[in-house]
């Protein structure tokens, strides 16, 4: 038996909507309609909704089942109903290709050569993997291509007209857009996967010169300009073009398909290999030696648990990750093909990897290739990914009929096509892997001890998880307390369900370096530490009620950050949390009391801010518990954290930038616009934040104070809540932070993490990035032992 690589895409009967909430619409047009979700897992996904009627032919699902690259978008899940088709897939937070190419036309700033170099040959790597795999798209243009304007990372969507040409040797159904298409397509005379090479010269053309190669005044015109297949290269935007550039052009834009370069070809041009930039962020030597000792202990002999752990990662791996294991795989990736081969490997790892048994243990489906979910599997923790919750989530998922088991059936309906069987009879054995009171059923209880089993093999040791290429030194901690009265009646209260924090602004201080434990009684919360880091003032507020329902078992914490004075983040941190319990549907809707009381909260300081005629704003970054259940809310740029016992961090929320995507088209569809600024994008060049309380002057160009709720359980391996205002976590990334952590731990203090981690980050401010910082942990364990 052997396990293919690609994406688990499971059929699900059940309604897909009780397990993904509808955050917004993203997309709409004759094919129906896209949502961007989150899952139960907390990650963000695309649902698309297509009627029955327009959707007659399943080739997309089809040929996605066999694509596996991270410039392809995957499809996860697929439900239906009557009258619809319900479609899971990844998220790509992105514009358009095409978007982008306008954009910069518009503003007379067309990509540089290395620019798109860098995004051609992630487009060439997509194709060429899709033709290995006997798919050709047949409509490749910009509009079907999503570029994220950080990175300029690519991703190739919509394969509606994708074909299978495994038992083809040629097609003649004209197909596709008219400015795309290929003259053999055009001519009906019969065409492969060559057309896609045609499209993509094409695409090139227009990133290179900001013009369309076939211009016409109609679609007749335009084709017989195709068909004639002239390109004029003597133009004057072409002078400033290398020559190598032209020289792959011309081979793509050939008319013969015979003589036209095939995408691995053109991967190999002398253009494509001459890549000198990359926006992938550099990976030491270290470090990648790190990631390939843990590739390097990759075992598991269950074909089931092997495909069951693709189904985990794509439900359950967080974006970020995602991303970081994305960038690992291409780096490796040198002849940009989509997958590793043994050579590839031998080129990075040291000598005390067995490169062949490593290649051996990873390459589930045995084709000689690591494919990218297979690295995915190999390389991620698989502990973050399989917490009882999880896993709990992912059996029933598995059991398509709900009565609590997995039967043979079910087996075969779910991984047919994930797991390739010699005979009928390796159904049985499969089942009998995990099956272990033989009763022919697999129990939640068998399958989670089998999953367990599997991540505990393959867990690396503690010594191997704290290996840090770049440690950091024993930390030096002193205590610099400011203390009044009151703050001191806090810490030595036996309850402060209705006191604020300490936060010393009573008598019009402000404090400049501040730390303090959360407590109360005997009992250590968390703790909070805040630092005034060359800025005139300390602008940054928060609020710490340990103890938000008498009861010890629900707290509130908030963080606000404020900019043009302090106004608005003490106004934030005074009263915000009683506009919050005081509304009327707190005790029983917990998400529309913080969207009202957000609302009226916004509401009260703009009146306020009129009033006395103060500018300025804060932004706002909370968290409460409702029993299990955490509520992260946000507005503005701040983060917060979830950190596991293994020190495995996981971002519970997406920071308000006036450069996301949706947030600039907000702004811009309210009359604002997004200027870029020594690399801070901000509203008419202004503000920095694309949400934030207060702030009356930008509230007509789209700034809002509308928080992002982020919900999520808390589970007996929840350690750590840290919430961080922005200052912070520009100059300290997911990485360093679990550093810090780790080596906070083997230190064994009881007190000044929260210190240690302000003392860390303001060793990397520079005299350009210096930011006010306010930290706030939150000890889970507590909390948890409390609620059980």
């Amino acid at each position: 038996m052997l396990v293919n690589s690609g994406n688990l895409i499971v059929n699900i009967k059940n309604d897909i909507m009780q397990r993904y909430y509808r955050i917004k619409l993203i997309g709409q047009g004759s094919f129906g309609k896209v949502y961007k979700v989150r899952n139960q897992a907390n990650e963000l996904r695309a649902l698309k909704i297509i009627a029955k009627k327009d959707f007659t032919d399943q080739n997309e699902i089809e040929n996605m089942k066999k694509l596996d690259h991270p410039n392809i978008m995957a499809i996860y899940e697929i439900a239906q109903d009557d009258n619809y088709y319900y479609i899971v897939s990844q998220l790509c937070e992105g514009i358009e290709l095409f978007d982008e190419i306008h954009k910069r036309i518009n503003q007379n700033k067309i990509f540089s050569e290395d620019e798109v170099r860098y995004i051609f040959k992630q487009i060439l790597s997509a194709i060429a993997y899709a033709h290995d795999k006997n798919i050709m798209h047949r409509d490749i243009k910009p509009e079907n291509i999503l570029i994220d304007p950080t990175d300029q990372h690519i991703k190739i969507i919509d394969w509606g007209l994708s074909k299978d040409m495994t038992n083809l040797v040629s097609i003649k159904q004209k197909i596709g857009t008219i400015d795309y298409a290929a003259p053999e397509v055009l001519l009906e005379k019969g065409y492969d996967n060559k057309c896609d090479l045609w499209s993509c010269g094409v695409i090139l053309y227009i990133l290179l010169s900001g013009e369309s190669p076939f211009p016409g005044n109609n679609t007749g015109e335009i084709e017989q300009k195709i068909i004639k297949s002239k390109i004029n290269l003597k133009l004057k935007i072409w002078k400033a073009i290398s020559n190598d550039a032209k020289n792959l052009l011309q081979h793509l834009l050939e008319i013969d398909p015979v003589k036209r370069f095939s995408a691995q070809q053109a991967l190999e041009s002398e253009w494509i290999q001459k890549q000198t930039i990359s926006t992938i962020k550099e990976i030491s030597s270290q470090e990648m030696q790190f990631r390939l000792q843990k590739l390097s202990r990759f075992c598991c002999e269950s074909k089931m648990v092997q495909a069951t752990f693709h189904l985990m990662i794509q439900q359950n791996l967080t974006q970020e990750k995602y991303k970081q294991l994305r960038q690992t795989f291409q780096e490796l990736d040198k002849n940009g093909d989509g997958k590793l081969s043994i050579e590839e490997l031998k080129a990075y790892c040291n000598d005390d990897i067995d490169v062949e048994d490593l290649f051996n243990r990873v390459d589930t489906d045995k084709n000689g290739y690591i494919e990218f979910t297979e690295f995915l599997t190999a390389a991620v923790d698989m502990k973050k990914l399989a917490s009882h919750d999880q896993l709990k989530d992912a059996f029933h998922l598995l059991d398509q009929n709900g009565d609590g088991f997995l039967e043979i059936d079910e087996i075969k309906k779910i991984f047919n096509g994930k797991i390739q069987v010699q005979d009928e009879n390796q159904w049985d054995q499969l089942l009998q892997e995990i099956d272990k009171n033989n009763d022919g059923k697999i129990s939640l209880e068998e399958y989670q001890e089998a999953i367990t089993k599997f991540i505990d093999y393959n867990q690396p040791s503690s010594n191997f998880a704290s290996q840090n290429p770049n440690p950091e030194p024993e930390p030096n901690i002193t205590k610099k307390v400011k203390l009044t009265e009151s703050t001191y009646k806090l810490r030595n209260s036996s309850s402060s369900s209705e006191k604020t924090s300490p936060y010393l602004d009573s008598d019009g201080k402000e404090y400049y370096d501040y730390f303090d434990v959360i407590k109360i009684g005997n009992i250590t919360y968390g703790e909070v530490s805040a630092k005034r880091c060359g800025r005139i003032t300390m602008e940054d507020r928060f609020q710490a009620i340990a103890d938000f329902d008498g009861k010890q078992q629900q707290f509130y914490f908030g963080v606000f950050d404020g900019h043009g004075g302090s106004y608005v983040s003490k106004l934030l941190r005074e009263q915000l949390h009683f506009h919050l319990k005081n509304n009327k549907f707190f005790n029983n809707d917990i998400e529309q009391a913080i969207l009202e009381s957000f609302n009226q909260m916004n509401i009260d300081i703009l009146k306020q801010q009129h009033l006395l005629m103060k500018d300025g704003g804060s932004t706002a970054l909370c968290v409460i518990n409702v029993g299990k259940e955490l509520f992260v809310i946000n507005v503005g740029d701040s983060a917060c954290v979830l950190i596991d016992k293994d020190f495995q961090i996981t971002k519970l929320n997406q920071e308000h930038k006036p450069d996301r995507v949706d947030e600039s088209k907000r702004i811009i569809d309210n009359n604002g616009f997004v200027l870029t600024i020594k690399n801070q994008a901000r509203i008419n060049g202004e503000l920095a934040v694309s949400r934030s309380f207060g702030d009356p002057k930008y509230i007509e160009h789209g700034l809002t104070a509308i928080p992002e709720i982020t919900k999520l359980q808390l589970n007996e391996n929840s350690k750590y809540l840290i919430l961080a205002t922005d200052g912070f976590w520009d100059v300290i990334t997911i990485e360093t932070l679990q550093k810090l952590l780790i080596n906070w731990d083997n230190f064994k203090e009881k007190e000044g993490l929260s210190q240690y981690l302000l003392e860390s980050a303001q060793k990397q401010q520079t005299n350009y990035k210096k930011d006010n910082m306010t930290i706030i942990i939150i000890d889970l364990i507590i909390y948890f032992n409390k609620l059980q």
